[in-house]
């Protein structure tokens, strides 16, 4: 029986959000690069909730540690 290799959750969400924030910033440096208003506003809305959903397992990992160094 062969077995199957598990998907880490955390890295599944990492490489997401990277691609997704690299679509972002081409999008936001095409618009700087032609003048283009409309790239700009879209890739502005798009980057600031994933620059935010990016850093809150970051956070929550942080409290979790410190919570659990000072449980003991």
């Amino acid at each position: 029986m062969k077995i199957k290799k598990q998907i880490n959750p955390v890295k599944v969400w990492k490489w997401t959000v990277t691609l997704l924030a690299l679509i972002c910033w081409s999008l936001l440096l095409l618009g700087c690069l032609s003048g283009n208003e409309q790239f700009i506003r879209w890739s502005s809305i798009l980057l600031i909730p994933l620059i935010l959903f990016s850093i809150i397992p970051l956070i929550g990992g942080a409290l979790v540690i410190f919570f659990e160094k000072r449980r003991r």
